[in-house]
């Protein structure tokens, strides 16, 4: 009995001493993202370990993502398209290797209640965050309403100051996003949801890039990165209400609300993915490169005659290369 005991102890020094060991073999990944309700698989991959060999860090950042991505501070972050394209035009390769998600009405467009359709946005001062997806949807809805971007006059600010520019009065129009939606409604029932991303499926969608280099000099990290999110996806199909917990912590709201929020977004499952990378139907990378670029030209941030072919911002190659039992 007594050498058992000592082959015990022995044992478990030998692990406490292989624990370090281990530990460090695990390779380090800085990924950036916010508070928008899309993150959710990322967020379940995290708090589950379904990152496989990674150490996962997450920092949460409103803005400033993208130049920390160039300047190698980040391995890897979320960049709306606009922000992809620009990249290539000043020489950084960011090519789209995953996609995240499609706002369903997620993304909405707020307004005083004296403010009765979209047409009476004409001559309006609108806040948002001009270097995102918000401008896109406020360019869709301008749209409907017969009107462009002139009619109407742009303040930019953080998606999260948008609710207090409501309150306060600074403006009688923004555009944000989950969860600064639910925020802004509920402080103040004179402002509603005037037009959302559910009216135009598929128009604001979220991707994941690297750093430039990144996925090539680190094929399997960038694997196990979509094998996480597709199980994280998968947690909260099979596991709702713990997950809902999760997001609820990510948001700073309950798991109630949570849920009601994620009910606003898609997340992309692997064949839809493959689709959108397909250039087939109205869900493609084609067609909502196209539009941001139709957007990008009217704001005259890219010259008319700039037509590049779309599949050079994006990277199907490890989306491809995933099976469905993967």
């Amino acid at each position: 009995m007594k050498k058992f005991t000592y082959a015990i102890f022995a044992l478990l020094g030998l692990l406490a001493f292989e624990s370090p060991a281990h530990a460090a073999q695990l390779t380090k990944f800085t990924f950036a993202g916010d508070s928008w309700p899309g993150f959710a698989p990322i967020w379940v991959a995290e708090k589950e370990h379904f990152f496989k060999g990674i150490e996962f860090k997450y920092i949460n950042m409103e803005s400033g993502r993208d130049a920390l991505l160039l300047a190698g501070k980040l391995d890897s972050t979320n960049l709306s398209m606009n922000q992809v394209i620009e990249n290539y035009r000043k020489g950084y390769k960011t090519p789209i290797v995953l996609p995240m998600d499609y706002s369903d009405g997620a993304d909405a467009i707020l307004a005083d209640k004296s403010i009765k359709s979209v047409k009476m946005f004409k001559g309006q001062k609108i806040a948002l965050n001009t270097m995102s997806y918000s401008e896109l949807l406020l360019l869709g809805a301008l749209k409907h309403a017969g009107l462009n971007l002139h009619d109407v006059s742009q303040v930019n600010m953080e998606a999260n100051a948008v609710p207090t520019a409501l309150m306060s009065h600074t403006v009688k129009v923004g555009v944000t996003w989950q969860p600064n939606v639910s925020v802004a409604l509920s402080k103040d029932k004179n402002v509603r949801v005037i037009f959302s991303s559910h009216d135009v499926p598929g128009l604001v969608t979220d991707n994941i890039v690297f750093a430039e280099g990144y996925a090539k000099a680190h094929p399997m990290v960038v694997k196990h990165i979509i094998e996480g999110y597709l199980a994280g996806l998968k947690f909260i199909k099979t596991h709702p209400e713990a997950a809902y917990r999760i997001m609820g912590d990510r948001m700073g709201v309950s798991p109630k609300l949570a849920k009601s929020i994620y009910l606003g977004v898609h997340n992309v499952t692997l064949p839809e993915m493959k689709t959108m990378f397909s250039g087939m139907g109205a869900m493609s990378y084609k067609v909502s490169i196209g539009d941001v670029l139709q957007v990008m030209k009217f704001q005259k941030e890219v010259p008319m005659a700039y037509s590049p072919d779309w599949k050079m911002f994006v990277d199907p190659h490890y989306v491809d290369a995933m099976t469905h039992t993967s």
